[in-house]
């Protein structure tokens, strides 16, 4: 925080200039301060260069920690070879040491006083050997201001400056509003940030945790920004959406605001490139006013996310690449970057982002069937595959493929290499498999040929499956970070093959228990001196050896009524590449009615199955498929999940009145005075005939 119309401490005059930061638990934080323009006329260090200011630390709580105030004279020549001079006002012992870009001169250490800076810039320069000696043409640039404080701070540090003053001993007007009278900061930029935070969150929808991005509310005039981002690749590699559903993108999303402020918003920024041109696409999760209002132009596009406006709920998004790069019109462009970014900027506004259970999904190789064709170099005519060894030529595209248009073709002849590989950062686990198609077309005996595949594991172990050698090769030994496994049809030639690897337990088999991450695939293959080698490879897929597998199934609706729909619910997960479609098939004695399940923010699959007449028994079962196909039936062991359809019965109450009288004495139940009269009546009836009994 800078306020350059700050009034409580002044040396002079009615302001000063306040520069005040406060590091997170994270993050460090500063703010600086410095002269707006490049000072003019130049003041050139030959010519004597004198600086005077007044400085005040009002306090710096974490100087033990490093957190420092400090003033830095930056100077340039006519080359614009920078070089600083830096004086520290609040300070530990740094060490910190001169060199020939920066010199560092310590102050005392004195907090809540006045103090004088007057130095000799001039003298200062000559006195740093390290600096050399100054040509005529060197002058002083800027002058910086800067409360630097570390993670951890326990408190604000605070610094004031007042009157600042450059002369050579016959100009002095370098400082526009130097004594900051002015009132307004004119003459000076600052750099004014509020503290953000990216943490982990427990609240999540995937797991344990989530990420969060959190923008506490803006108490001054500033802008508060935060962000996480993933370089993937270097262009040409990344991922490719040359059809749709090639790749795709799925993740969850929890965004909240200050209602009524405009500027505080959330985005996912997507970049793409072709040839150099950089295209971005910001998918907004949220913003201040519901209307980002940002326009667009032919390389950047901007889009509201589905669910768009919503707040304080997760919601559940899947974008599909091949939607976005249509946006410029071709498919001919990579993935290669990928950032969220809050940001906020009106006082009293706060944001939180929350993101979780990120997922791309898509061929990890990018393009496994060597498919896009609108890259080529001198290197690769592969925009997915970098060049290993060799180069275009010994590397080439063949039509001779194994599906698709066309294939990879290594061809080498006397002691030459051709290689290509793709870098990926892929987790696996045990239910990923190999799925790689290969043709050794030919490897003759003369020299010492071969060709394998290679996986590399955390850029530091490797599996080499080996497809063919000469007869004079001999392969080597394994060792504690390289094994050598040998393909099921090795050496064969003419014919697809198929390479399919439980890769999860070759890795663990060769180098034991670890979290293993695939980070490189290598295609490779050597002609000895005399001899020669054909390889083509095609479809270089992973495929998922696991189904979907079901956590529960369950009734929600209760009670069940003719008049009710029932909401069915099923709990869901799989390891790769993920849900891509949950089906509910429900029966009331005929054929079955298939209803889609519905995905929300819990991870659960609903679906919602009409009313039915009373006394029906309904049936049903729960399907799920994942990305690639596989499919898992949840049928209760093959008895069926069911429902009965049952409406309560009406009861009627009768109801029995009594009179209560208006004097507040007793009441009598009419019934009751009936009842006495018929007991009564049936003595006087009783006592007559025994009476008339004893006349007889």
């Amino acid at each position: 925080y800078t306020n350059t119309s700050y009034q409580d401490v002044v040396a002079n005059g009615l302001y000063a200039c306040l520069v005040e930061s406060k590091g997170t638990e994270m993050n460090i934080a500063n703010s600086y301060i410095r002269n707006t323009v490049t000072f003019s006329p130049q003041p050139f260090l030959i010519d004597g260069a004198q600086l005077s200011f007044m400085w005040n630390v009002l306090s710096n709580p974490d100087i033990l920690l490093g957190s420092r105030v400090y003033l830095y004279v930056q100077t340039t020549n006519s080359t614009g070879y920078a070089q600083s001079l830096y004086y520290y006002f609040s300070h530990t012992n740094l060490g910190l040491t001169n060199s020939s870009m920066s010199a560092h001169f310590y102050m005392n250490n004195t907090l809540n006083q006045w103090n004088d800076f007057d130095r000799n810039i001039t003298e200062d320069y000559q006195y740093v050997s390290e600096l050399g000696s100054f040509d005529s043409s060197r002058y002083i640039q800027y002058v910086w201001l800067y409360a630097y404080s570390l993670v951890g701070a326990t408190g604000k540090m605070q610094a004031v400056f007042d009157d600042f003053i450059l002369t050579n001993g016959s100009y002095s007007g370098w400082f526009s509003n130097g004594n900051f009278e002015a009132g307004d900061g004119s003459g000076w930029s600052s750099y004014l940030n509020s503290p953000t935070h990216i943490f982990q969150s427990s609240e999540s929808t995937h797991g344990s945790y989530s990420v969060e991005m959190s923008i506490p509310e803006i108490q001054f005039s500033s802008t508060a920004f935060c962000s996480i981002y993933d370089s993937i690749a270097t262009y040409p590699a990344g991922y490719y959406a040359s059809y749709p559903g090639q790749t795709t993108i799925e993740f969850d999303w929890f965004y909240s605001d200050t209602p009524g402020l405009r500027w505080q918003y959330s985005y996912l920024r997507l970049s793409f490139q072709y040839m150099s041109t950089t295209y971005n696409v910001y998918t907004y999760l949220g913003h201040g006013n519901d209307d980002p209002s940002s326009a667009n132009s032919t390389t950047s596009k901007h889009v509201n996310v589905t669910s768009f406006g919503s707040r304080n709920s997760w919601q559940h998004s899947v974008i599909d690449l091949y939607d976005y790069v249509m946006m410029f019109g071709t498919p001919n462009m990579t993935l290669y970057r990928m950032e969220f970014y809050t940001y906020a900027t009106d006082v009293g506004a706060a944001v939180i982002t929350r993101v979780d259970d990120f997922q791309i999904l898509t061929d990890p190789t990018g393009d496994p069937g060597f498919e896009v064709q609108w890259f080529s170099s001198a290197e690769t005519p592969f925009a997915g595959w970098n060049v290993w060894n060799g180069e275009t030529g010994v590397i080439s595209r063949t039509s001779d493929a194994h599906s698709g248009l066309v294939a990879c073709n290594l061809t080498v002849v006397e002691n030459d290499y051709a290689g290509v590989r793709r870098p990926m950062n892929l987790q696996i686990d045990s239910s990923l498999l190999t799925d790689f198609w290969w043709r050794l077309d030919e490897i003759t005996n003369a020299g010492f040929g071969w060709a394998f595949l290679e996986l590399s594991f955390n850029n530091s172990y490797y599996v080499n499956y080996r497809l063919g050698h000469s007869g004079l090769y001999s392969i080597p030994a394994n060792t504690s970070n390289y094994v050598h496994v040998l393909a099921d049809d090795f050496n064969q030639t003419g014919v697809w093959n198929n390479l399919v690897r439980n890769i999860t337990y070759d890795v663990t088999e060769a180098f034991g228990q670890s979290k293993w991450v695939l980070t490189r695939m290598i295609i490779n293959e050597y002609a000895g001196p005399g001899g020669r080698a054909s390889l083509i490879c095609d479809d270089m897929n992973f495929k998922d050896g696991i189904p979907p597998s079901f956590t529960s199934v369950s009734v929600i609706t209760d009670p069940i009524t003719s008049s009710s729909s029932v909401e069915l619910r099923a709990l869901v997960d799989d390891v790769r590449p993920g849900i891509s479609s949950v089906t509910f098939s429900y029966s009331t004695g005929g054929g079955w009615t298939d209803v889609s399940g519905t995905y929300n923010e819990n991870g659960w699959y609903t679906a919602i199955i009409p009313a039915k007449l009373n006394g029906t028994e309904v049936q049903f079962y729960v399907t799920a498929m994942d990305g690639s196909g596989q499919i898992s039936i949840d049928d209760n062991g093959g008895s069926y999940y069911s429902y009965s359809v049952f409406d309560i019965p009406v009861t009627t109450t009768t109801t029995t009145t009594t009179t209560t009288p208006t004097d507040g004495g007793w009441s009598i139940d009419p019934l009751l005075i009936v009842g006495a009269f018929g007991v009564i009546a049936i003595l006087v009836i009783a006592f007559a005939i025994i009476s008339k009994t004893k006349k007889k």
